[in-house]
């Protein structure tokens, strides 16, 4: 049986490269991304309709809960999460201060993503 992968960060590294090959392998993929075009062309050899793409950024709680609902919505459940989206902080470390690391950590990591992946889980 074929698994529904939900995927942030589609559209570029890991999380294209997760949506191909799970993809590749049969499965189902809703691919998120906060640039629908980027993640189109990132995966355009392997379109189809086990392939749906959702806007997500995952700062937003709202969009996060939507974009749940909408996988659900279209194949039935969730199996697999992958909470691959993210930013960067740029700058020198020693430099940057220390609310923009807390911010990262808590967006990224403790915050933010755990809530997404909570979500998800519950439409498993």
């Amino acid at each position: 049986m074929s698994k529904t992968w939900f995927i942030t960060g589609a559209g570029s590294g890991i999380g294209a490269g997760i949506a191909k090959a799970a993809l590749n392998a049969g499965d189902r993929v809703v691919a998120t991304a906060r640039n629908l075009d980027k993640a189109r062309n990132a995966l355009r050899d392997v379109t189809g309709e086990n392939l749906a793409f959702v806007q997500l950024d995952v700062t937003g709680e709202s969009q996060t809960k939507a974009a749940v609902e909408r996988a659900v919505d279209q194949f039935g459940r969730i199996d697999v999460a992958v909470n691959n989206a993210g930013y960067a902080v740029m700058g020198n470390f020693e430099e940057l201060p220390n609310n923009r690391h807390r911010t990262a950590i808590r967006d990224q990591l403790l915050g933010r993503g755990l809530r997404y992946a909570r979500r998800a889980a519950g439409h498993a």
